[in-house]
């Protein structure tokens, strides 16, 4: 890379990060969106290049790839991102996730899994973690700034922003390779995400009233909780683990379903004595 562009990204990080820094008002206070008429904007955009590209691209995807063949597909993008989820962890100093997880899981994966093609790691045990710069900046108290919707890229901020661009140098892919193929992969993998979760981004986008809202909340849901989870906090449990920020939605269903049956449940002092005698016969 050439002494130019790396003042030019040197710049970009400074940037953006003196935005977090000037209008966070701590590590991640929930809906801060000053800048929601021009997230709105983006966010319509990357929805109509959503239906107009990667929703059919992923309808002929699913036609063509069986479903053991895209999870094999997402399986070989986790490993390569997995050396990145481990270097977060030491910076982190979350050292048993780095040395006795990420590490064992991405030699098992890259041998016995073939390149990451299959889950070999996780029939032992070892299961996915998944940890980033940004959140790596969240746990050492770096405000997260204003939500921040990029082009194509969707949900971030300020400081996920700074996140990807340094996670960036662990994806060999996107930086080493000739740009063209770098773009062609990234592509192949955003369609194959597309199509594993179809029936969830359907689902959200029709029972949500405002799907931007939606959107905006789960994102910054997910990103409090990882940031949490890197302080050894403990997170709110209706989270599951996963790469894809956005679609935490089953989990999050099952919860609230959940407490509407414990609501509507009759309590002991309700059941009338003839049930209580019959249960206790």
């Amino acid at each position: 890379m050439r002494a130019g562009a790396w003042r030019g990204l040197a710049a970009l990080l400074l940037f953006v990060f003196s935005l977090a820094c000037a209008t966070g008002q701590g590590p991640d206070v929930p809906d801060r969106d000053p800048w929601e008429p021009m997230n709105r904007k983006i966010f319509a955009f990357n929805e109509g290049l959503d239906r107009w590209v990667f929703e059919p691209a992923s309808v002929g995807w699913d036609f063509v790839l069986p479903d053991a063949v895209q999870k094999s597909v997402m399986n070989v993008f986790d490993n390569i991102f997995m050396p990145a989820v481990m270097v977060n962890h030491l910076f982190q100093a979350r050292f048993k996730e780095a040395f006795a997880q990420d590490l064992p899981r991405f030699l098992m994966n890259t041998t016995i899994g073939w390149a990451g093609l299959f889950d070999a790691a996780s029939t032992v045990g070892i299961d996915k973690n998944y940890t980033d710069f940004g959140i790596t900046l969240g746990r050492w108290g770096v405000p997260t700034g204003p939500y921040l919707v990029i082009p194509l890229l969707g949900s971030s901020s300020p400081r996920n922003v700074v996140g990807k661009a340094a996670d960036v140098w662990s994806t060999p892919y996107s930086l080493w390779i000739v740009p063209g193929i770098s773009i062609a992969i990234r592509a192949v993998e955003l369609v194959n995400l597309r199509t594993l979760f179809a029936e969830e981004i359907d689902q959200s986008r029709t029972e949500s009233i405002d799907y931007y809202s939606f959107i905006r909340s789960a994102w910054e849901q997910n990103r409090r909780y990882r940031v949490l989870e890197a302080q050894g906090k403990e997170p709110s449990p209706e989270f599951d683990d996963g790469q894809v920020d956005l679609y935490y939605i089953d989990a999050i269903i099952d919860a609230e379903a959940d407490e509407e049956v414990e609501k509507q449940s009759p309590s002991p002092s309700e059941v009338e004595p003839s049930e209580a005698e019959e249960g206790s016969s």
